[in-house]
This record gives structure tokens, sequence and C-alpha cells, in this order.
């Protein structure tokens, strides 16, 4: 079940990620977008976090790998796509820092576990 709830989760943030829009004016600095961005690729790194977990009790590098690939790569293809998205270095930093969140609480989490 987390399986399938893990790969649609990532299916969906690509889509949303790289569906065109409407035409928008060039967006300025906005803290709730780096906090969407922030929070979605949290869950999305906890998700495979956990799924891989779950699996084997291991944390697997490839799959974190995996989440830092989606989000630089759909950030890419949205500046040099024609959908009417823009390349934004500050959200490529938001998922990373959500990445990097849910890295350090998924260690943090097992290690403390691990002790008991």
């Amino acid at each position: 079940m987390h399986k399938k709830f893990t790969i649609f989760f990532t299916s969906l943030v690509i889509i949303i990620s790289l569906v065109p829009l409407p035409e928008l004016p060039l967006k300025n600095f906005s803290l709730n977008d780096k906090l969407m961005h922030l929070l979605t690729y949290f869950l999305l790194c906890t998700s495979w976090i956990r799924l891989r977990y779950i699996e084997s009790k291991v944390l697997d590098s490839k799959y974190i790998y995996f989440v830092i690939i989606i989000a630089v790569f759909t950030e890419i293809l949205q500046g040099i796509t024609p959908i009417n998205r823009h390349f934004e270095i500050l959200d490529i930093l938001a998922n990373l820092l959500g990445i990097f969140m849910s890295l350090s609480l998924s260690y943090l989490y097992i290690f403390k576990n691990k002790k008991n």
C-alpha cells in the first residue's frame, strides 16, 4: 500500500510540476510558493525513505538521489520547455531544503529507535 502511494505521489509531483500554466507574469519571490516546494519535497523524500526503510530497515542513498534528481530536473524542465513556467534557483533550494529536513529527521528517528 505504501509503495503505491509513494509512486502515485511522485508521479503527481512530476505531473503538477510540468503541466502548462496559463499566461502569468513572471512572479516575484513568494514565501508561500517556497514553503509549498519545501513541504512537497519533504513529504516526497520522507515517503521514499519510509518505503525503503519498511522494506529493508536501512536508508538507501539511491532513493535520496532519485528525489534530488526529480527536484532539480523538473525545475530545469520548467525553464527550457514551452509550458509557460519559469526556472527559479530559489525553488531548487527550497526543494533541497525539504529533502535535507526529511533526511535529517529520518536519521534522528532511526537513531533514536535503534538506541531503545
